[in-house]
């Protein structure tokens, strides 16, 4: 029945967003795929002007390879321009999208033109590099305050392991170690 329901709105309401929430195996890729199509070559809405957005890295690959698919069975002029445009389509995470927009207007939104966005394994490098900088900095220039902490039973691991919480609450990260 929810599989029958999202069909139906994947193909009604044509000018809005909307979500698709199921679990593994029920369709949904399927579904945004048609309601993709039916954009494309119904409604005649530019690539640049679709956003399909998911969670994980997973989903938006199995997503964008099931498009491209799509588009070359197709075989027609359209299809073909389509294909050609199809890197102008936001498909990917929510994370992406956001880097996305973050890139198309750095200044305003505060950042660096350049920036990169860290993957977990990223995120971990720079925050042992951090750490060992702070730590370094610590020890030649404050050793009495990480000997009172020592004192007071705060050794080093529960010192990091402070700084992991307060990175990663920061960060949004939760895989530090």
């Amino acid at each position: 029945a929810g599989q029958a329901a999202n069909a139906s709105l994947s193909t009604r309401r044509k000018s809005r967003s909307f979500c698709v929430e199921a679990g593994a195996g029920t369709g949904k890729t399927t579904i945004l795929i048609e309601r993709i199509l039916q954009l494309l070559f119904k409604d005649h809405i530019s690539p640049a002007s679709i956003a399909a957005i998911t969670f994980t890295e997973k989903a938006a690959m199995e997503r964008r390879s099931r498009l491209r698919d799509a588009l070359e069975k197709r075989e027609d002029p359209a299809a073909m321009r389509a294909l050609e445009d199809l890197d102008r389509m936001a498909v990917g995470t929510i994370h992406g999208f956001a880097a996305r927009l973050l890139r198309e207007r750095p200044i305003e939104a505060g950042v660096a033109p350049g920036f990169e966005v860290l993957d977990p394994v990223g995120d971990q490098l720079l925050f042992d590099t951090l750490w060992a900088q702070w730590l370094d900095g610590q020890l030649a220039e404050l050793p009495q305050t990480l000997s009172m902490a020592a004192r007071s039973g705060i050794g080093l691991d529960e010192l990091k392991s402070l700084a992991i919480k307060l990175w990663s609450s920061v960060h949004g990260f939760t895989t530090l170690m």
